[in-house]
């Protein structure tokens, strides 16, 4: 088993498909249990948030707003029953910024009380548990969080310290004990490898024979030769990540050195690569898209695709693999990705305009999350789901202002 995916998801659908297959013979019956106890457990974490909503006194459009959102949208309807990682992790996300708002609103209170902290630790690693991303979200956070608390930097220090200890047990001791090998570091390279392979392919002449010998002891020629500015898969598939990490100078030398004779090229790599984050129109490689079933491109899939309500499915076939939403003014834009990444600026943006510096540690972790997503190798939407999923909240944010903070 590889630590590529977190190993308590892949345990958590591993229990599912054999209590499918002990109980009433069927891989079907595994899958249908999963769902089921993902669409418990996200149920209870969003009526979580509407909950908090309710008890904060938000405006009445927003509670009801929040509510038909998380319960009828058809992307948490679609995400409830996909069996990736990112459904729960969402959730979980969603309940961790609730309790960071806590956190800005109540400090004494929070830092004087140990079930208040516990809570806070646990919820930091069920992060870590269900995406390997929800780590160096928090790691990225840690500064910031740091900052913002310092009149309770000791108590926050250690928090950071258990909970950074709790992931080095996880990762250690555990992964040991059930024989998990580490992932492929190679997956942290994709701004890397797919700004190298750009160049190669649009100014070959550009790189001296040096660089060409470098990027291919890593890179091989047929993984440079399949380049797609919006899909580092083809490139990462033959880029040596153990080789790479073993002795990283020549190769980060030299991409430093033809970056800065083809800066243009390594931004139009990013930008490209990134496409869907950031842009708030419609595109071809937006990847506004959910993985509703992937038997068509993934022969191990074994789970048969009977459904009972054919209209209903092929309702959700349509939205999520041939965008059928992108042409309907207004309902597309709580589809597209970059709606919700503007979004999360302006209220960044907003809260610095209100000097409400303090507050700012609730957006932080979306934006280091979503930095996270951006160094991946393609925009997704399950990629991009906590960020939609917390829209709520950054309204409530956007909503709330300075004068009911200090209150």
């Amino acid at each position: 088993m590889s630590g590529h995916h977190p190993i308590l998801h892949t345990y958590l659908l591993g229990i599912c498909r054999r209590a499918g297959l002990a109980l009433l013979g069927s891989r079907n019956a595994g899958a249908v249990l999963y769902c089921l106890i993902q669409m418990a457990a996200m149920s209870g974490m969003y009526a979580y948030v509407c909950r908090y909503l309710k008890k904060k006194q938000a405006p009445r459009w927003l509670q009801i707003g929040t509510f038909v959102f998380l319960a009828f949208h058809p992307i948490n309807g679609l995400m409830a029953v996909c069996a990736t990682k990112d459904s729960i992790f969402t959730a979980l996300f969603a309940v961790f910024m609730i309790q960071l708002l806590e956190m800005a609103e109540h400090r004494e209170g929070f830092f004087s009380s140990v079930r208040r902290q516990g809570y806070f630790c646990l919820s930091v690693f069920a992060l870590f548990a269900f995406r390997n991303n929800g780590f160096h979200t928090f790691l990225l956070s840690i500064p910031f969080f740091l900052w913002t608390f310092k009149k309770y930097w000791k108590r926050m220090g250690i928090l950071i310290l258990i909970c950074l200890g709790l992931y080095g047990l996880y990762t250690g001791p555990v992964y040991k004990i059930l024989g998990v090998e580490k992932g492929n570091p190679r997956e942290m390279c994709c701004v890397l490898m797919q700004s190298a392979a750009r160049v190669y392919n649009m100014d070959n002449l550009g790189l001296t024979e040096e660089e060409k010998e470098i990027f291919l002891s890593i890179i091989r020629e047929e993984g440079m030769q399949s380049y797609l500015s919006w899909f580092a898969d083809p490139v990462k598939a033959h880029f040596n990540g153990n080789k790479f990490f073993e002795n990283p100078g020549p190769f980060l030398k030299a991409w430093f050195q033809v970056g800065m004779r083809h800066k243009k090229l390594y931004i139009d790599s990013f930008l490209a690569n990134t496409y869907g984050y950031w842009y708030p129109g419609n595109s071809d490689h937006g990847r506004d898209y959910v993985e509703y079933f992937c038997s068509e491109v993934r022969e191990d899939v074994d789970v048969v695709m009977a459904p009972k309500l054919p209209a209903l499915s092929e309702f959700y076939r349509k939205l999520s693999q041939e965008y059928s939403f992108k042409n309907v003014p207004v309902i597309s834009a709580s589809f597209n990705l970059g709606a919700y990444t503007w979004l999360l600026l302006f209220a960044f943006l907003l809260l610095l305009y209100r000097r409400q510096y303090g507050e700012l540690i609730l957006v932080i972790p979306l934006f280091m999350y979503l930095v996270t997503t951006m160094l991946g190798p393609i925009v997704t939407m399950r990629y991009h789901y906590p960020v939609i999923a917390c829209g709520p909240l950054i309204l409530f944010l956007i909503w709330r202002g300075k004068g009911e903070w200090i209150k």
